[in-house]
Parts: structure tokens; C-alpha cells; sequence
């Protein structure tokens, strides 16, 4: 499966339509829509908006750990952050009687490498 190929995540519907289509040429775009949207109710992928109006899809992981994800302004790469220091935060706020059901964080910024080249675009 083309997902399971190193550094391919966040893939939208069309990326994934086109990939494939080229094993199976008669698909439609509207039965791979259905399909993400089934997995999606299942937990088994997960759907994400970067803030681009379209969603991008990943699978779920196993054990239940939440990641976050970087954006770069200037190359547009999504880079994944496994370290989740929200744990503390909902923690805090169930101790308070706060029921949390999920959470999610994203990260704007230069990457590494933009970041040595000296671009800033979108900076605050």
C-alpha cells in the first residue's frame, strides 16, 4: 500500500485517488471520499485540516498516543511531533472535573532548514 512508504503521510482524497488509480484505473473519486470517510468513523484513519480547505488523512495509531504537527510557512512541509505535553495540561483539567474528549495542536513556523536559509514569511 502507498501509504506505508517511508516520509508519506497527510495525504488528501485527490493524492490518494491518484495513487490509486493507477492500480485501479475505474475508480471514482467519490468512492474513495466514502471510503475515507468510513475509515475515519472507524478510527482507523484520521482527518485532519491544516488550515489549506482540504483534509489530509493518516492513519491512527495503535496506542491511543496523540501527536501534533508542525507546519512550515515558507515550504509547507508537515512535520509530526510525537511529544505530547498536553498529557499535563488534561490532566490539570480533569483533576478540575473538565471531561476531555480530544485535543489537537498545530504548530506554525519555519522548519529546520527554511529556518537556515533565513526565510520569513507569514512572520508575527
Amino acid at each position: 500500500m502507498y501509504w506505508n512508504k517511508p516520509g508519506v503521510l497527510h495525504m488528501t482524497a485527490e493524492d490518494i485517488y491518484y495513487e490509486v488509480k493507477k492500480i485501479n484505473p475505474k475508480i471514482g473519486i467519490a468512492t474513495v471520499y466514502r471510503t475515507l470517510e468510513l475509515l475515519a468513523r472507524l478510527d482507523i484513519v484520521h482527518k485532519n485540516s491544516f488550515d489549506e480547505g482540504k483534509y489530509r488523512y493518516e492513519f491512527c495509531e495503535d496506542d491511543g498516543h496523540f501527536h501534533h504537527h508542525f507546519l512550515c510557512s515558507d515550504c509547507g512541509a508537515i512535520i509530526e511531533v510525537e511529544e505530547d505535553f498536553l498529557n499535563l495540561l488534561e490532566g490539570e483539567l480533569e483533576r478540575r472535573g473538565f471531561k476531555i474528549i480530544d485535543h489537537n495542536l498545530q504548530l506554525y513556523g519555519l522548519c529546520p532548514d527554511c529556518n537556515q536559509k533565513g526565510n520569513n514569511p507569514g512572520e508575527r
